[in-house]
């Protein structure tokens, strides 16, 4: 009887061994807010997007790094900014940043477009991000330029401003202050 409670003793340990040597310990995972992003040419509208990367222990340190369709012929249109550091890059020139440890709120990466004359065309590029402390873990946040991208509340229609009255002279005694309305309108 002791014989066989001794081995299934030593079973139930191998299994228990076993299952805490193939449980990851506590792994570091490093998670983007977004893994696609578009952005347009309206400065200030549609010209740049944030992520918010963050990690799911401790402080992850990494590269962030663009590369660009092969055969594009705009260059460096595209920056990505650490808004903690205020390091960029438009290139495979990679930048230092780190994402803080839970719990944070992450650290703020701003994408954005390099050159406001790109015109109406569509581009592509991406940006990689490569973990060195831990070491071996990457995210690629594909990203998409569309020339012709609207705002809300925003139109390229080169309409027509008036202001009624067209003409306004204002005159008043010493120390005093006139004052006017004017309606402006867009047609």
């Amino acid at each position: 009887m002791q014989a066989q409670y001794t081995t299934a003793k030593k079973i139930t340990l191998f299994f228990v061994a076993a299952l805490l040597l193939a449980a990851p310990v506590h792994a570091q995972t490093l998670k983007a807010s977004s893994t696609q992003i578009t952005i347009g040419r309206v400065i200030g509208c549609n010209d740049s997007r944030h992520i918010t990367l963050t990690s799911t222990s401790t402080a992850i340190a990494l590269n962030a790094a663009i590369t660009y369709q092969s055969g594009d012929v705009h260059g460096s249109w595209l920056y990505v900014r650490d808004m903690s550091t205020g390091n960029t890059t438009s290139s495979s020139t990679a930048v230092h940043s780190t994402v803080p440890a839970t719990p944070s709120n992450g650290l703020d990466l701003k994408i954005g477009l390099n050159l406001a004359n790109l015109g109406a065309g569509n581009d592509k590029a991406s940006l990689v991000l490569t973990t060195t402390s831990p070491a071996g873990q990457s995210i690629t946040i594909n990203v998409a330029y569309k020339g012709d991208l609207n705002c809300a509340g925003v139109t390229s229609d080169n309409g027509t401003i008036s202001a009624e009255p067209g003409g306004l002279v204002l005159t008043g005694l010493a120390g005093q202050q006139p004052n006017a309305y004017v309606l402006v309108a867009y047609s």
